[in-house]
């Protein structure tokens, strides 16, 4: 049996996170954080395939979050697509610099949203228990 992908996605709107799990549900196992606090916390437990993270949450923003991230052995690799409404240079660049994956700009696109995640992501990690 082949267990659906994985994608924590870390968003403080819960409009953002509904859209985007909408989006995602189908073929993905959907799992969420609504600060960038909650996403290093429940990370290791989820085990994600990917995560899309918001750049400005309250608190630790995407970018910290994603330092944070980069520095647990288990994430070293693990694909992360920046979502932002700011999407300039200096916003994409500094993503990069921290060891984003990629960058989607909001609002968001779901034909993009889907290509962007299949593009990234391998089959064969267990389902969201968090």
């Amino acid at each position: 049996m082949t267990t659906k992908p994985v994608v924590l996605i870390v968003d403080d709107s819960s409009f953002n996170l509904q859209l985007l799990g909408a989006f995602l549900g189908s073929d993905y196992d959907v799992c969420v954080a609504t600060t960038g606090e909650e996403a290093i916390e429940i990370a290791p437990d989820v085990e994600p395939d990917i995560v899309i993270l918001d750049v400005v949450l309250p608190g630790i923003d995407g970018h910290d979050v994603c330092t944070s991230l980069r520095n647990m052995p288990q994430f070293r690799d693990l694909p992360i697509i920046f979502s932002s409404g700011n999407g300039d240079a200096e916003t994409i660049a500094r993503g990069r610099a921290v060891g984003g994956t990629d960058f989607l700009g909001k609002p968001v696109n779901a034909a993009a949203l889907r290509k962007m995640v299949a593009a990234h992501t391998a089959e064969g990690r267990r389902p969201c228990s968090a």
